[in-house]
């Protein structure tokens, strides 16, 4: 007859490990934690100083100046758009990666792909989005060194412009997360015109004093504004992705302190059964003499 023996040194090794395991992972994660919470004070100063800068240009130029705003571009569903969504190069952010692929994925679906081009920022982006839309992604921009700094939005900036005359798009749509507070951001979309509708409306405009040389200041102010937008999504992208980051790690330092103690009570349990055993066994010898 076949006896059933239990391993129990085998178990509480392996406990013990598992233990030692899931301990050195909650220091990690709490690790994590402290670093994207100074990293998010860090964006949030960037954010709150130089965020604003220049990305209301457009609107509050041609705000008040009617005559500036029947030459500006009408825009439609059947307006060819350049989307260009930002996301982070790195996970362990929660989902603020995975709500702007969602968004896109859901507002194209059921419109007409030959009208949208896709041209992502970010490495999380460009992989989530390159096996829906493998014929319209055009181009991607990955690995931005970090903190972004207003040369770099220059430089996508100009990118944009770039592929969007490239493919013949008449408006740029930037998607990115908003940032509004530690727990909060959402996903908010943006349009922008390009070159030729930014010039049609500066040209017309009968508030802008007269300058010495007109083209080209119209040239500098719309690089202006297509960089300051670009920058201020950037500014808001990082603010959420750290602000993610942070909370994602606390979520998971606090639910490796509930496994430790759970595998703490499964090997109270098992030391116990097997010192329970040994006794058995002894009192079993001794009435055996």
């Amino acid at each position: 007859q076949r006896t059933l023996r239990r391993n129990f040194a085998a178990n509480e090794q392996a406990l013990k490990a598992r233990i030692k395991t899931v301990t050195n992972i909650g220091k990690i994660t709490k690790a994590m934690k402290m670093v994207a919470a100074a990293k998010m004070r860090s964006e949030l100063a960037r954010l709150t100083e130089g965020g604003e800068f220049g990305h209301q240009l457009a609107t509050n130029w041609f705000k008040g100046d009617e005559t500036a705003r029947r030459f500006l571009p009408e825009f439609n569903e059947e307006t060819k758009t350049l989307i260009v969504p930002f996301t982070s190069d790195k996970g362990l952010c929660g989902g603020v990666n995975s709500s702007i692929v969602r968004e896109i994925k859901n507002n194209m679906a059921h419109k007409r792909r030959d009208r949208f081009v896709i041209f992502p920022v970010g490495e999380k982006g460009t992989l989530g989005l390159l096996r829906p839309f493998p014929d319209i992604l055009h181009k991607a921009i990955t690995n931005l060194q970090t903190p972004v700094s207003y040369a770099t939005a220059a430089s996508i900036a100009h990118h944009i412009e770039e592929v969007a005359k490239e493919t013949g798009c008449e408006r740029v749509e930037l998607v990115y997360n908003y940032f509004k507070n530690v727990v909060t951001q959402k996903v908010d979309r943006k349009e922008l015109m390009t070159r030729p509708g930014f010039r049609n409306g500066h040209y017309k405009s009968v508030y802008e004093i007269e300058e010495p040389d007109f083209p080209l200041a119209t040239e500098i102010y719309y690089e202006l504004y297509l960089a300051s937008n670009v920058y201020n999504a950037l500014l808001h992208s990082a603010s959420s992705e750290q602000s993610a980051r942070m909370s994602a790690m606390e979520t998971a330092s606090k639910n490796c302190q509930e496994m430790i103690g759970k595998l703490g009570l499964e090997y109270n349990r098992v030391r116990q059964a097997k010192i329970t055993k040994e006794l058995c066994e002894v009192i079993s010898g001794a009435e055996a003499l």
